[in-house]
């Protein structure tokens, strides 16, 4: 088994990635639309590289694949982190806006790794903001983590945004979460990557949860 965090910065450096790109989002939204046959409509989460969103035609590529398969643009959310719009921020923002415009969701991922500055923030579409794993990891052990964990919420929140905490492994993280209102989490306490025929199972095990995000 190769990690995403080996490959997909090989595919990155070799323009793969627009391919792959395309792929999983084709298959994403397969998969939501064969949900959608059988009557339960779930909401997609695919990221989207900085490569990918430097290509011309990105935007139409992604309505075009959601037109293929039927995908109201609702259900789809497209994940970008903040390096990935920072080289090019004019031209990065506006394919963003246009996706948002056309009813796509936008959340900024691994948010505190890179340039973390309001200003970007302000010019961005973005329905949702997720704190990175590293800083969730020591919340329970870490005052500063904490401290920063705790004023992103309260910022992010006060901004109009939701917040989403990456990397949940433990019920300390998650009862401080809560106590810090976050508006939702992923990590390996809710659930561990599995197969899509696992996933009823999965769900109906977790309405005990005050939050939880799917991803694909």
């Amino acid at each position: 088994m190769i990690p995403p965090d080996l490959f997909i910065p090989v595919a990155e450096a070799n323009g793969s990635i627009v391919e792959i790109g395309q792929w999983v989002l084709d298959q994403a939204c397969w998969q939501a639309a064969r949900w959608a046959s059988e009557g339960t409509h779930l909401r997609i989460a695919v990221n989207l590289s900085a490569v990918q969103l430097r290509q011309e035609s990105i935007v139409d590529d992604i309505l075009n694949t959601l037109k293929r398969h039927n995908i109201p643009a609702g259900r789809l959310e497209l994940e970008v982190t903040e390096t990935s719009f920072m080289t090019n921020l004019t031209d990065a923002v506006a394919k963003l806006h246009r996706l948002h415009r056309a009813g796509i969701s936008i959340a900024v991922d691994d948010f505190g790794t890179g340039y973390s500055s309001l200003s970007y923030l302000k010019s961005l579409p973005a329905d949702y903001i997720k704190i990175d794993r590293s800083f969730v990891a020591n919340i329970a052990s870490s005052a500063d983590d904490r401290n920063i964990v705790h004023s992103t919420i309260s910022m992010v929140r006060n901004m109009g945004m939701q917040v989403v905490a990456e990397g949940i492994e433990t019920s300390e993280q998650y009862e401080l979460l809560c106590h810090f209102d976050c508006n939702l989490g992923q990590g390996y306490l809710i659930s561990r990557p599995i197969p899509e025929v696992n996933i009823w199972d999965v769900l109906s095990d977790k309405v005990e949860f005050g939050f939880w995000k799917e991803s694909a």
